[in-house]
Order: structure tokens, then C-alpha cells, then sequence
């Protein structure tokens, strides 16, 4: 861990901000630690060298503090007393955000006069784009979202050559990146995608395109998990992106003709999925010049990503964190797989509803309830939402948000008890893509399998952390979570395609891990013959050789039977 190494004085922006904090947290009931807010004021020295220039690198500095402790609150205080010293004048900040809903919040939290802050975003937000100044450039504080600054740099690799991103003609010099970060964006096309093409593009007239592109899903579909394959030259078509993207419909064609476009005419490795085969890439996106910054990411410590990039590319810091413990939490875990698969299948369909409907029922009617769940993409799917409330019409304080949804808000942090009904889990080669692209390993380097195993379950650690702390747990009483949340959570232990499920400990340090099964498995026949004789008074005289003889089967065969019913009948508890 850091520590933050800038220059001090009495009453400078550093002492200001913990002064600030301490304040706030004393008139809200919030009581960090010591230690705690020792990590809080590293976030805020890292502000105060970027804008006094005393941070002389260029390194990304990553405070992994857990959600609730305030690291939020730090910026707004940073940035508020930043704008009030005169030493600061001529300081400006930019702050990326993940999401747009959230500009908004932060910007009224950060109460900064009209003319002191402006947004950029998208121009299909425009009330949000109206926030503040209209000169943008006039602005001392930008918020504008972690997307915009990837479209930004499709045509440069500068920060500083960013000309909308500028305060008063210069580079704003404290950078701030709310939420998780990676260094690069990551492609996948996959056998089926490209086959969504090939009739467009033959119907457009585009026979050699097609052509082409028909004997490459050939080649991938004969290729070998592994392999390195080289995606076919789109460029020298003369067609322009927007011209092959008009020609088809879905989002999902769309996005993977984008895809190819990214990749035409380089190598890419190939991955075995589940159903398909697919190619796949990434390509780096953050300016060369944009650190330093603070990066505030609550995940920084459950993500495989930040050491791939920490021991291979180098550049980043991870801040002095001391993390909270969760012994008020309880997790109760459903081993069974929740996958599309599985709610495709009308019978697992209805189970998995089932089970989530007994959690929500099983929780006092006053206690308001978050269900995380996947958004259906197809007739096929799952609709977790319509199921569920059709079952607890009566319950109108269950709410409901989907994966893609479950970070960056505070929407839901009355909720004591969060469900996660499925988990958000990527096919084989988004993983590696995501991995390799954190490593920075060429597609003809070696991604071994400790690095994709480490990848893998760092994401899930961090989507699940993510999600669980968009309820109460988030919230915290001294170095814990409160006494009595629950997290109920679906998902599978199987090797390889599941998460196993020491993992929970690792991600939420202290909690309490339960098994809960609210729909069991039926006994078979021996076992409820067990259970039958069990319930009669002679059975207590009875030995092991007289019970194998009632229930026909061999004496070596009782103890297993026994524990069979008894795992069954503890679970159904």
C-alpha cells in the first residue's frame, strides 16, 4: 500500500478535507476508524498533489476502501474547499463518472455555483448536458462519464489534445475517476454473430465481403481452442463503419460488426464458449498522459485485473485502505446453477422463481427487499420482475434492478436483505479478453491458466461485492456492516463454470455463510425408508445390522444413507 508523499502545511487542502469529514460524519452518526479515516485522507492527498503539482508521476492511484466509508464525501469536500483557496485559482478538475444518472447527484451534493461546474455527455441526456456553465471550457469542475473519454480517444492517445475537456485553454490537472477502471476495452465476435452478417451484406450487393467473411467463420468454427486466427481485412472494402452498421438490426449484430471492424486484419485467439467459438482482442484506451489520478474503486481489492496490471504494465498505486469486516451479514447460498440455460427450462424456471419468492416471504413484510436479476434478452428468458410480482402482489416494497445497473447508485440502501437471483457471468472468452487486455499480453503470448482462473473469479468477486453493497450492507457502524443483513444468492460451485464457495468469505471478510435450499431434493426411496423407521420408538434398540436388514441393503451401505438424509433434512431446515 502507498502512502501519498506531497508537500504539507498547516490548513492546507489535505487538513481542510478530514477537517470537513470529521464534521460531517459527526452530524450524521458516521464513525469510520482512526485507520480509516487515515485512508480517506490519502484519497484527498492525492487531489492536493494534482493540483498543486507536488504529484510528480504519472501513476494511477487506487483507493479500494469499501462502499459507505466515504469516499465520496471526500471528493465533495476536496473539491468544494479546492474551489474556495485562492492558491487553486487557476486549478481544474475533471471527474469521470460510470454512469450518467450520477452526475447529477454528485454535482447538486457538490453545491458549486452555476458558473463553476458544466457536464459533457451524450447528447440523447440533455437535460443533464444543461447542467451548470454552457461554456464548457469556462468551467473550474467537468463531470462527464468514463464513455465519453473512450470516444474521445478514438482519435488521439493525448489527454492534453482533448480540446473540450480543457479549463481555460489548459489541461484540467486533478483527474478523478469514480468506480472500477481497466487500461483497455476488450472484443469478442463470435461463429453466429459473423452468420448475422453474411445475408445483409449478400442482399446489399457486398458478395465478396460475404464471401469473406463466410470462409472465416469456416476457419473458426474448425478451429482449435486456442488457436491464433487473423480476422479478414474489412478495411480494404471502401466501406465505411456506419454503412456496414446500417445494413443489419439487432444491437447484437451491430455491436459485433463494430467488433470486426476493430479487428479487421489482426490476429486474435480463439476461445471454446459454451455454445460457440469465438475470436477475441482488446485495445488500450487511456490517454499515455493521463495521470496522475485518483481512482476510486471499492472492488480495487476482490479484482485479478488491478495485479495483472500492477506486476505487467506497471503505472498504478493502490492507496492505504483499511477495509471494514462483515459479521453483521449472513449469506445464504443456494447450490444450484441459475445460468440462461436454466431458467430457459420451463420446469428450473419456475424453481428458481419459487425459491426466490419463499426468500422474499420468509422476510417481516415491513423490511424492504432488493432482487438483482438479468435482464431478459429473448422470449426464452427468464422475466425474474413479472414472475416474482405476480407471486407477492401484497409486498409493495420489493424492488427490483438488473446486473449492468448495480454499481454507482445509493438507490437501494434501506434495503437490509438483497437477493441476487442469478450472477453476472461472462462466456470463456470475455474473461481471457478482459485479462489479457489488464496484463497487456499480446494474443500470440501464452494466458496462462492461473491467470484466466484468477480473472475469472476476481470478476465475480467484484460483481458480486458490487451488488450486495448496493443494499445496507453498504452501510457502516465503525469498521462493520450492520447486525442483521442478508444476502440470499443462487448460483453453482461446479469446477470450472462455478464459483466456489469459500470465495464468500474472501470477498465479504467475517460474514456468516449458511446453506439454504428452499426447494429440496426429494428423498429417495431408501432415504425415506430411513426416515420412516426413524420415527418408530423400536428404532433407538436397533443396530446397524437389524436396520440394513429392514431396509435391504447392505450394512456398510446404513452410515452413507445416514448422512445422505441427514445433509437433505438439515438443508430443508
Amino acid at each position: 500500500m502507498t502512502r501519498v508523499d506531497i508537500l504539507r502545511k498547516p490548513d492546507d487542502l489535505t487538513e481542510r478535507t478530514r477537517a470537513n469529514l470529521e464534521r460531517k460524519f459527526k452530524e450524521y452518526g458516521h464513525h469510520p476508524s482512526v485507520d480509516q479515516m487515515d485512508g480517506l485522507e490519502e484519497a484527498a492527498k492525492v487531489i492536493q498533489g494534482m493540483a498543486d503539482g507536488s504529484l510528480k508521476d504519472s501513476s494511477f492511484y487506487v483507493s479500494c476502501l469499501a462502499p459507505g466509508i466515504g469516499k465520496t464525501s471526500t471528493i465533495i469536500q476536496a473539491i468544494r474547499n479546492l474551489s474556495k483557496m485562492t492558491e487553486y485559482a487557476a486549478t481544474g478538475v475533471i471527474i469521470f463518472l460510470s454512469r450518467v444518472e450520477e452526475i447529477a447527484k454528485l454535482a447538486k451534493d457538490m453545491g458549486l455555483p452555476t458558473s463553476d461546474f458544466s457536464t459533457i455527455v451524450s447528447r440523447h441526456y440533455p437535460e443533464i448536458l444543461a447542467l451548470g456553465n454552457t461554456d464548457k471550457q469556462q468551467a473550474r469542475v467537468l463531470f462527464t462519464t468514463q464513455q465519453m473519454l473512450e470516444a474521445c480517444c478514438r482519435s488521439t492517445d493525448s489527454f492534453e489534445s482533448i480540446r473540450q475537456f480543457l479549463w481555460n485553454g489548459k489541461p484540467r490537472q486533478v483527474k478523478i475517476w469514480d468506480e472500477a477502471i481497466l487500461p483497455s476495452n476488450h472484443f469478442t465476435v463470435d461463429e453466429w454473430s459473423i452468420s448475422g452478417l453474411l445475408d445483409p451484406l449478400r442482399f446489399a450487393g457486398e458478395m465478396a465481403l460475404a464471401k469473406e467473411l463466410s470462409d472465416f467463420r469456416k476457419e473458426l468454427e474448425n478451429a482449435k481452442d486456442k488457436d491464433v486466427v487473423i480476422v479478414p481485412d474489412i478495411h480494404r472494402h471502401r466501406l465505411a463503419l456506419n454503412e456496414i452498421v446500417g445494413l443489419v438490426e439487432t444491437p447484437r449484430h451491430k455491436a459485433a460488426t463494430e467488433y470486426l471492424w476493430k479487428l479487421s486484419d489482426k490476429p486474435c485467439r480463439v476461445r471454446k464458449d459454451q455454445n460457440t467459438i469465438t475470436a477475441l482482442d482488446y485495445e488500450d484506451f487511456l490517454p499515455k498522459d493521463l495521470g496522475p489520478m485518483l481512482i476510486m474503486d471499492a472492488s480495487g481489492s476482490q479484482r485479478e485485473t488491478y495485479r495483472l496490471w500492477y506486476e505487467h504494465r506497471h503505472g498504478i498505486k493502490f492507496l492505504h485502505s483499511p477495509q471494514k469486516t462483515y459479521e453483521g451479514l449472513t449469506v445464504f447460498h443456494w447450490n444450484r446453477g441459475s445460468g440462461r440455460d436454466a431458467k430457459q427450462n420451463p420446469a428450473n424456471g419456475k424453481k428458481l422463481v419459487d425459491g426466490v419468492v419463499k426468500a422474499i416471504t420468509s422476510i417481516p413484510e415491513g423490511k424492504p427487499i432488493l432482487v438483482i436479476h438479468k435482464k431478459p434478452r429473448g422470449k426464452k428468458d427468464l422475466d425474474w420482475e413479472k414472475e416474482i410480482r405476480e407471486r407477492i402482489r401484497d409486498r409493495s416494497n420489493v424492488s427490483f434492478c438488473t446486473w449492468g445497473q448495480h454499481t454507482a447508485t445509493n438507490d437501494y440502501v434501506d434495503c437490509e436483505h438483497v437477493i441476487l437471483a442469478d450472477l453476472l457471468n461472462y462466456a470463456t472468452s470475455q474473461y481471457e479478453a478482459i485479462g489479457r487486455g489488464a496484463k497487456g499480453a499480446k494474443v500470440e503470448e501464452d494466458f496462462s491458466d492461473e491467470d484466466f482462473q484468477g480473472t475469472r473469479l476476481g470478476e465475480f468477486a467484484h460483481n458480486v461485492y458490487q451488488a450486495a453493497c448496493r443494499g445496507a450492507v453498504r452501510r457502516s457502524i465503525g469498521t462493520q456492516c450492520p447486525q442483521g443483513v442478508t444476502l440470499h444468492m443462487i448460483f453453482s460451485t461446479n469446477r470450472g463454470t462455478g464459483f466456489p464457495r469459500p470465495m464468500l468469505k474472501r470477498v465479504f471478510p467475517g460474514c456468516t455463510v449458511v446453506d439454504w435450499n428452499p426447494i429440496p431434493k426429494k428423498l429417495t426411496q431408501n432415504e425415506q425408508a430411513l426416515k420412516d423407521l426413524k420415527a418408530k420408538a423400536e428404532f433407538k434398540e436397533m443396530s446397524k445390522t437389524q436396520i440394513a436388514k429392514v431396509l435391504g441393503i447392505g450394512k456398510n451401505n446404513v452410515n452413507r444413507l445416514f448422512d445422505s438424509l441427514d445433509k437433505k433434512e438439515a438443508i430443508a431446515q
